[in-house]
Protein backbone atom coordinates (compact mmCIF):
# COMPACT_ATOMS: atom_id res chain seq x y z
CA UNK A 1 0.00 0.00 0.00
CA UNK A 2 1.07 3.54 -0.66
CA UNK A 3 0.60 6.25 1.95
CA UNK A 4 0.07 9.98 1.36
CA UNK A 5 3.79 10.68 1.02
CA UNK A 6 4.11 8.11 -1.70
CA UNK A 7 6.01 5.62 0.37
CA UNK A 8 5.17 2.00 0.15
CA UNK A 9 4.41 0.17 3.34
CA UNK A 10 2.89 -3.13 4.16
CA UNK A 11 -0.31 -3.26 6.15
CA UNK A 12 -0.06 -5.43 9.21
CA UNK A 13 -2.92 -7.99 9.26
CA UNK A 14 -2.95 -7.75 13.04
CA UNK A 15 -4.09 -4.09 12.87
CA UNK A 16 -7.38 -5.11 11.29
CA UNK A 17 -7.82 -7.82 13.92
CA UNK A 18 -7.09 -5.33 16.75
CA UNK A 19 -9.70 -2.91 15.34
CA UNK A 20 -12.28 -5.70 15.22
CA UNK A 21 -11.42 -6.71 18.79
CA UNK A 22 -11.76 -3.11 20.01
CA UNK A 23 -15.13 -2.79 18.27
CA UNK A 24 -16.23 -6.12 19.80
CA UNK A 25 -15.15 -4.86 23.22
CA UNK A 26 -17.35 -1.73 22.78
CA UNK A 27 -20.37 -3.87 21.90
CA UNK A 28 -19.68 -6.22 24.80
CA UNK A 29 -19.48 -3.30 27.27
CA UNK A 30 -22.70 -1.81 25.87
CA UNK A 31 -24.44 -5.20 26.19
CA UNK A 32 -23.30 -5.51 29.82
CA UNK A 33 -24.58 -2.01 30.55
CA UNK A 34 -27.94 -2.85 28.97
CA UNK A 35 -28.11 -6.07 30.98
CA UNK A 36 -27.50 -4.12 34.20
CA UNK A 37 -30.24 -1.63 33.25
CA UNK A 38 -32.58 -4.55 32.46
CA UNK A 39 -31.95 -6.13 35.88
CA UNK A 40 -32.52 -2.81 37.61
CA UNK A 41 -35.75 -2.25 35.69
CA UNK A 42 -36.98 -5.76 36.45
CA UNK A 43 -37.11 -4.77 40.13
CA UNK A 44 -39.69 -2.07 39.37
CA UNK A 45 -43.34 -2.90 38.99
CA UNK A 46 -45.89 -0.53 37.55
CA UNK A 47 -49.57 -0.62 36.82
CA UNK A 48 -51.55 1.59 34.49
CA UNK A 49 -53.70 4.15 36.32
CA UNK A 50 -57.15 2.90 37.27
CA UNK A 51 -60.31 4.88 36.74
CA UNK A 52 -61.58 5.56 40.26
CA UNK A 53 -64.21 8.13 39.29
CA UNK A 54 -66.96 5.56 39.92
CA UNK A 55 -65.86 5.25 43.54
CA UNK A 56 -65.58 9.01 43.99
CA UNK A 57 -69.17 9.51 42.83
CA UNK A 58 -70.33 6.66 45.08
CA UNK A 59 -68.46 8.06 48.07
CA UNK A 60 -69.85 11.55 47.46
CA UNK A 61 -73.42 10.24 47.31
CA UNK A 62 -72.96 8.22 50.52
CA UNK A 63 -71.02 10.94 52.28
CA UNK A 64 -72.71 12.40 55.29
CA UNK A 65 -71.64 15.69 56.74
CA UNK A 66 -70.09 14.74 60.05
CA UNK A 67 -68.79 17.42 62.31
CA UNK A 68 -67.17 14.74 64.40
CA UNK A 69 -63.84 12.99 64.17
CA UNK A 70 -62.37 9.86 65.63
CA UNK A 71 -60.68 12.02 68.26
CA UNK A 72 -64.08 13.40 69.29
CA UNK A 73 -65.33 9.83 69.67
CA UNK A 74 -62.29 8.83 71.74
CA UNK A 75 -62.76 11.96 73.89
CA UNK A 76 -66.38 10.98 74.48
CA UNK A 77 -65.27 7.48 75.48
CA UNK A 78 -62.77 8.91 77.98
CA UNK A 79 -65.46 11.19 79.39
CA UNK A 80 -67.78 8.19 79.73
CA UNK A 81 -65.12 6.13 81.47
CA UNK A 82 -64.50 8.97 83.94
CA UNK A 83 -68.26 9.19 84.66
CA UNK A 84 -68.49 5.44 85.13
CA UNK A 85 -65.54 5.48 87.52
CA UNK A 86 -67.17 8.17 89.66
CA UNK A 87 -70.52 6.35 89.75
CA UNK A 88 -68.93 2.97 90.47
CA UNK A 89 -70.11 1.40 93.74
CA UNK A 90 -67.46 0.51 96.33
CA UNK A 91 -68.23 -3.22 96.45
CA UNK A 92 -69.33 -5.11 93.37
CA UNK A 93 -69.71 -8.70 92.39
CA UNK A 94 -68.04 -9.37 89.06
CA UNK A 95 -69.87 -11.68 86.72
CA UNK A 96 -68.49 -12.33 83.30
CA UNK A 97 -71.01 -12.02 80.52
CA UNK A 98 -69.42 -12.06 77.10
CA UNK A 99 -71.16 -10.35 74.21
CA UNK A 100 -69.98 -10.12 70.65
CA UNK A 101 -69.58 -6.86 68.78
CA UNK A 102 -72.10 -8.05 66.20
CA UNK A 103 -74.71 -8.78 68.87
CA UNK A 104 -74.12 -5.38 70.47
CA UNK A 105 -74.48 -3.77 67.01
CA UNK A 106 -77.86 -5.48 66.69
CA UNK A 107 -78.92 -4.28 70.14
CA UNK A 108 -77.91 -0.71 69.35
CA UNK A 109 -79.75 -0.74 66.02
CA UNK A 110 -82.90 -2.18 67.64
CA UNK A 111 -82.73 0.52 70.30
CA UNK A 112 -82.18 3.34 67.77
CA UNK A 113 -84.86 2.06 65.40
CA UNK A 114 -87.39 1.75 68.23
CA UNK A 115 -87.03 5.37 69.36
CA UNK A 116 -87.05 6.69 65.75
CA UNK A 117 -85.01 9.69 66.78
CA UNK A 118 -81.72 10.73 68.26
CA UNK A 119 -80.17 9.23 71.35
CA UNK A 120 -77.27 10.50 73.41
CA UNK A 121 -73.98 8.69 72.94
CA UNK A 122 -73.76 8.23 76.72
CA UNK A 123 -77.21 6.59 76.89
CA UNK A 124 -75.90 3.66 74.82
CA UNK A 125 -73.72 2.58 77.73
CA UNK A 126 -76.31 1.05 80.03
CA UNK A 127 -73.96 -1.17 82.04
CA UNK A 128 -71.05 0.33 84.00
CA UNK A 129 -68.84 -2.67 83.16
CA UNK A 130 -65.63 -1.93 81.28
CA UNK A 131 -66.01 -4.88 78.87
CA UNK A 132 -69.53 -3.74 77.95
CA UNK A 133 -68.32 -0.17 77.44
CA UNK A 134 -65.50 -1.27 75.13
CA UNK A 135 -67.76 -3.62 73.12
CA UNK A 136 -70.41 -0.90 72.80
CA UNK A 137 -67.83 1.65 71.67
CA UNK A 138 -66.43 -0.75 69.07
CA UNK A 139 -69.97 -1.54 67.88
CA UNK A 140 -70.69 2.20 67.45
CA UNK A 141 -67.46 2.65 65.45
CA UNK A 142 -68.33 -0.34 63.27
CA UNK A 143 -71.85 1.01 62.64
CA UNK A 144 -70.28 4.35 61.69
CA UNK A 145 -67.90 2.56 59.33
CA UNK A 146 -70.81 0.67 57.74
CA UNK A 147 -72.65 4.02 57.42
CA UNK A 148 -75.71 2.67 59.25
CA UNK A 149 -75.94 5.34 61.92
CA UNK A 150 -75.77 9.12 61.88
CA UNK A 151 -73.50 10.73 64.47
CA UNK A 152 -73.89 14.45 65.10
CA UNK A 153 -72.46 17.03 67.44
CA UNK A 154 -73.86 20.57 67.45
CA UNK A 155 -70.80 22.39 68.83
CA UNK A 156 -67.40 21.54 70.27
CA UNK A 157 -67.74 19.84 73.64
CA UNK A 158 -71.50 19.44 73.24
CA UNK A 159 -73.20 16.09 73.55
CA UNK A 160 -72.83 13.57 70.72
CA UNK A 161 -76.16 12.36 69.35
CA UNK A 162 -76.68 9.11 67.44
CA UNK A 163 -79.59 8.06 65.22
CA UNK A 164 -80.30 5.11 62.96
CA UNK A 165 -79.99 5.92 59.28
CA UNK A 166 -83.18 5.53 57.27
CA UNK A 167 -83.40 2.58 54.88
CA UNK A 168 -80.94 0.42 56.83
CA UNK A 169 -81.09 -3.35 56.32
CA UNK A 170 -83.14 -5.43 58.77
CA UNK A 171 -81.54 -5.92 62.15
CA UNK A 172 -79.75 -9.21 62.85
CA UNK A 173 -77.68 -9.22 59.67
CA UNK A 174 -74.28 -8.68 61.29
Amino acid sequence: MIDEDGEIFEEDPRDELVEKLLEYKKYKNAAEEFKGMEEERSLMFTKPPSDLSVYVKEAESDKQELNISLYDMLGALQKLLRRQKIQKPLYTKVTKQEISIEKRMDEIMIDLQSIKGKKSFFELFSLPVKEHIVITFMAVLELMKLNEIIVEQEDNFSEIMIAAKEGVEPVGSY
